[in-house]
């Protein structure tokens, strides 16, 4: 939420505004309470969004059944006061949310929140922070005692650290969930979390489009806030969280459970259904209770298509839980070796040689992703063991991507596998989708063939802030893979579905040697791109290496070894 770092706290003084709290009425035992802080009128780098954002929140959760106080511009005293009264209103069948707006600092190993202060000289050593600003220890401290059944704290704040001497870290310090609570911050660590250009920042204004889908899991909620933030960030916010809820939680449906659905009753003619018949459903529903079962018989059914046993007849898997790889015609290791500044292994692995390159004919699979984590050679990214077989593994981070590519390099003796670079990337791109006078193959023609990007059912079902494709292809989400058509080369998701990440850097870590890299290139876009796709020059994203998100994928490529 902030545009730049505080230059210094010293400097910080109150203009003369007043915080008001309007708590809403006692509630009965249980039921939902929301404190919403918004602090914007700091003396220096004021806010422009965190009132405009804690109203709105307070207007959407309201409709939702929560009980909401809202304290706008709180002072220290003002901030405990309102935390110590929400606490009060708790007790262990409560469904509990926290939510501050503002500026936010590390210092010391500690997270503070900071109040507008009365004028003076402000902060002006680290020290001081404790005495004057709001811990998170603090806030969260009453909510440990009060044992809500579940406990939402979401931080927008910013996370650079305004002492600016270079002896304290940047970015929030790391911080466990307690027992029944989900965390959920604004960016990543050492991030600016930008104060957006319209009404709201950017974190609040995705988080509203969700928070009132009586149809999401909180998990799903803050899944697509993400993915959102990310999309229209170009990759420079990434928002995450860290949960240790037990149970399922639906925020329209709390207290009770989401219901379970099985293949019997309404859905028994998916049995007997045809591929038209089962996109057209997909097409025109987004229940997606009952999307799973008819997303399973579609892919069986895909499975046995014509056109995708032919494309995949020209793959083959080089070892026993590989990917299925197919060499690109036409594209050798010599055309594109090196050609990438910044680009790591892949380069390397190609450089001098004629070979042609091999790619996987699909985005690397949760059921191949999972033989990977079963060895203990992979951590498991989020949601991994919510995925079917043939669902593209989501939410995997460079660092993800390198531990599945040494694996696979431990079981194959054909091939050497590796992560691609852009330029690589493009080079298979282009054989794919461009015939040999420069055409784009499917320029002018309806994208939702051949990917799934954010169309008329992810605007049905999302709405993000960007206009959709004129298209719609039944899927708001990730779909599995094989259901679009192959590329020219029988590859399928090249663009679409999932970024790939790739062993470009685009941002050197400075004064450190070769190999070192604080972000890398994805490419192709995802389920959440829209309009800003173009065949001509497919948009990108950049994030850091440790960072994955659900939007974020794999494509291996290879050389004979």
């Amino acid at each position: 939420m902030c545009r730049a770092a505080l230059a210094r706290l010293a400097t910080l003084a109150a203009i003369a505004a007043g915080a008001a709290a309007t708590p809403g009425p006692a509630a009965a035992e249980g039921g939902k309470h929301a404190l919403l802080i918004g602090n914007a009128r700091y003396a220096q780098q004021p806010l422009r969004n965190p009132e405009n954002d804690a109203r709105d929140l307070g207007r959407a959760l309201g409709q939702l059944g929560f009980q909401v106080t809202l304290l706008l511009n709180g002072d220290r005293a003002a901030m405990q006061r309102a935390i110590a009264a929400h606490a009060r209103r708790l007790d262990e069948q409560s469904l509990s949310l926290v939510y501050f707006g503002g500026h936010g600092v590390q210092a010391e190993g500690r997270n503070f929140l900071l109040p507008i202060m009365p004028p003076g000289p402000g902060l002006e050593k680290v020290g001081e922070l404790a005495a004057q600003a709001v811990s998170l220890e603090s806030l969260m401290a009453p909510l440990a005692v009060a044992r809500p059944r579940f406990n939402l704290v979401v931080l927008d704040a910013c996370r650079d650290n305004p002492f600016g001497d270079g002896r304290l870290p940047g970015g929030l310090a790391p911080l466990e969930a307690p027992p029944n609570t989900l965390l959920a911050f604004a960016t990543s660590p050492g991030k600016v979390a930008y104060d957006g250009s319209g009404a709201n920042g950017t974190y609040t204004a995705h988080l509203l489009r969700h928070i009132g889908r009586r149809d999401l899991r909180i998990e799903e909620v803050f899944k697509l806030v993400r993915a959102g933030v990310l999309e229209e960030s170009r990759g420079r916010q990434l928002p995450w969280e860290n949960t240790a809820l037990t149970g399922e939680l639906a925020l329209g449906a709390f207290p009770e459970g989401l219901p379970a659905v099985g293949a019997d009753g309404p859905l028994a003619w998916v049995r007997d259904a045809q591929e038209p018949e089962l996109r057209r459903y997909l097409a025109e529903n987004r229940d997606a209770r009952t999307r799973r079962v008819v997303t399973r018989a579609l892919v069986a059914l895909r499975e046995k298509a014509p056109i995708r046993q032919e494309a995949l007849a020209l793959a083959a898997r080089p070892c026993e839980g590989c990917p299925r790889m197919r060499a690109a015609d036409g594209v050798s290791g010599e055309a594109v070796g090196g050609a990438a500044a910044g680009s790591a292994d892949g380069d390397r692995a190609v450089r001098g040689t004629a070979a042609p390159l091999w790619v996987s004919s699909d985005l690397v699979t949760a059921g191949e992703l999972r033989r990977c984590v079963e060895a203990r050679a992979c951590t498991e990214p989020a949601d991994l063991a919510l995925a079917d077989a043939h669902d593209p593994a989501q939410g995997l981070s460079f660092t993800m991507a390198e531990q599945y590519v040494a694996w696979l390099n431990t079981r194959s003796a054909r091939l050497r596998f590796f992560v691609p670079s852009e330029a690589q990337w493009r080079a298979v791109y282009r054989a794919s989708f461009f015939l040999e006078d420069g055409r784009a193959l499917f320029d002018g023609r309806s994208a939702c063939r051949v990917a799934n990007l954010y169309d008329e059912s992810g605007a049905a079902a999302h709405r993000f802030g960007w206009a959709p494709l004129a298209c719609n292809d039944g899927f708001a989400d990730a779909a599995p893979v094989g259901l679009f058509l192959p590329s020219l080369l029988g590859l399928f998701d090249l663009v679409g579905n999932l970024w790939q990440w790739t062993s470009t850097c685009t941002e050197p870590s400075p004064g450190t040697g070769t190999g070192t890299c604080r972000a890398h290139r994805l490419v192709g876009g995802s389920w959440a791109t829209g309009s800003q796709w173009t065949w001509a020059d497919p948009p990108t994203l950049a994030a850091e290496p440790e960072l994955g998100a659900p939007i974020f994928g794999l494509r291996v490529f290879a050389v004979p070894r």
